[in-house]
């Protein structure tokens, strides 16, 4: 936390996944020391193996990136159906990632309702390919190497 608190500003990508202490209050307190992130994958994928005392409530992680990280272009949250908490209000903070995070153009999340929720939502807004299922993509901050382009090949 105190690495995040001192150079958060100054990161541009962050994965801290496969944490299963890392929920919804360490988020909610660290995103808004994030202000340059542009990918961020948070969560942990092995919800079958480790199950979580307490549900992780994804509304208010998706408000604090809404407000703190404009520069956001993919996040992954990678929490499985049975840890994401979502309330009937979920609509409103979708919209508001999404109109306050205009250059996203990735959210990868994994199977299920709330899933369904967010993908209706960004086609709605005529952006369908911006919400991907964690089965057929993976976010990587390789991207954000200074010599990618040099990696890249046809």
């Amino acid at each position: 936390m105190n690495f995040l608190q001192t150079y958060g500003s100054q990161l541009r990508g962050l994965m801290l996944q496969g944490k299963p202490t890392l929920a919804e209050y360490f988020w909610t307190t660290v995103i808004t020391f994030l202000h340059n992130i542009e990918i961020c994958v948070l969560g942990s994928p092995d919800g079958w193996f480790f199950k979580y005392n307490t549900r992780v409530h994804v509304d208010q992680v998706l408000h604090a990136f809404a407000l703190n990280c404009p520069n956001l272009t993919a996040l992954e949250i990678q929490w499985d159906p049975e840890t994401l908490r979502f309330s009937d209000k979920s609509r409103k903070f979708i919209d508001r990632l999404r109109l306050k995070c205009w250059r996203l153009k990735s959210l990868t999340l994994c199977d299920g309702k709330y899933y369904e929720l967010v993908k209706g939502n960004f086609e709605r807004a005529e952006r369908p390919r911006v919400v991907r299922t964690s089965n057929s993509y993976t976010t990587s901050i390789v991207s954000l190497l200074c010599r990618y382009k040099d990696l890249q090949f046809n």
